[in-house]
């Protein structure tokens, strides 16, 4: 997606709250993608809140990872709150 059509998005719906998932049992790849992708949007939108949301959780490679990179994610997202997805 381009930049600038997610800083439209962004703008347009006045996003606050979103939400990225990453698959379940959620590797490195997906949880570092979805690391990277949520700080991209909150430098967009700098006020924004993006919580990343590993369905079922995480795997043990990426619990072995995140104890030298640590990954911040949300185990009971707001949905009814969210802006977006």
């Amino acid at each position: 997606m381009q930049i600038r059509l997610l800083k439209n998005f962004l703008h347009r719906t006045s996003s606050k709250y979103g939400l990225v998932f990453c698959h379940h049992n959620a590797d490195p790849d997906a949880l570092y993608a979805s690391h990277v992708f949520s700080k991209l949007l909150r430098k967009l939108r700098p006020r924004l809140r993006c919580d990343i949301v590993p369905a079922e959780g995480i795997s043990s490679l990426s619990k072995t990872l995140m104890e030298k990179v640590k990954v911040e994610f949300s185990d009971s997202p707001m949905l009814e709150k969210a802006d977006f997805v």
